[in-house]
């Protein structure tokens, strides 16, 4: 049996990769361009999507209730309500869900800072919004994988839940690796090796700086390439990059920075 293992957990309790998204469009034309833009870029990333749409703000908010939606697509001018309006409410109904704002009125991009959006498209071309939604989904699923939790067997059994995005680095001591979480580098020892957690954290946005150490790259602050040492933001803790991994570090990095 497996030392740790992944599951899923989302904001309403279901394991499951499945993501609830609405969309609140007024225009019948671009409600149905941005069904079809969203379904084919979340199976991109390999994730399933149910998707509802809508033409009123009372209606998002009264099935968002009902549903809890993961991602709001709004769009800002509603006849009902307008688009802060309805990000205001479904905040009060989940401060999980992921908001983003589509507009033709880009004079508003800087009051949508109070909601707190995840990103914000402007109503430009098709093809520009065919990008840039493109774009915000992927980020959203660099995201999810963030919010995925690891399970650690710990001694005598005991099992302890972590949120992925949560670790900032880990470290080989003998034939224990340490999980190290958060501000105040909480240290979680379990039984395993580094490369079997490389492997099972694939595809979550670490690498593999040298033998002993892999670091979650969005606690990364820079690269010092004089020194060869990854510096993180947390701590300012530097740890040195081995000759054989700075090539895969410097290619991990670089796709990081362009996803985000």
């Amino acid at each position: 049996m497996p030392w740790a293992e992944l599951w899923l957990s989302s904001q309403s309790g279901r394991d499951s990769v499945m993501m609830r998204v609405a969309i609140c469009e007024d225009d019948t034309v671009m409600l149905k361009k941005l069904c079809g833009l969203v379904k084919k870029n979340f199976k991109i990333n390999k994730i399933e999507v149910e998707i509802d749409s809508y033409q009123l703000g009372e209606d998002t908010l009264k099935h968002h209730r009902q549903k809890l939606f993961d991602l709001l697509f709004l769009d800002l001018i509603i006849p009902d309500i307008h688009g802060f309006d309805i990000a205001k409410y479904a905040r009060q109904i989940s401060g999980k869900t992921l908001i983003v704002f589509i507009t033709t009125a880009d004079e508003l991009v800087y009051s949508s800072f109070d909601f707190n959006p995840f990103s914000f498209i402007p109503k430009l071309s098709y093809e520009f919004i065919e990008k840039r939604l493109a774009h915000v989904i992927k980020n959203v699923a660099a995201h999810l994988r963030q919010v995925e939790k690891v399970v650690l067997t710990l001694p005598f059994g005991e099992k302890k839940s972590v949120p992925i995005g949560d670790i900032t680095y880990i470290k080989s001591d003998n034939n224990y690796i340490n999980y190290v979480m958060g501000e105040e580098e909480e240290s979680i020892t379990v039984r395993e090796t580094v490369s079997a957690a490389a492997e099972r954290l694939a595809g979550y946005g670490f690498v593999r700086i040298d033998n002993r150490v892999i670091v979650n790259l969005k606690y990364v602050r820079r690269i010092d390439y004089h020194n060869h040492e990854v510096i993180l933001s947390r701590s300012g803790q530097a740890f040195k990059i081995s000759r054989r991994r700075k090539k895969d570090v410097d290619d991990a990095y670089i796709r990081y920075l362009k996803s985000t």
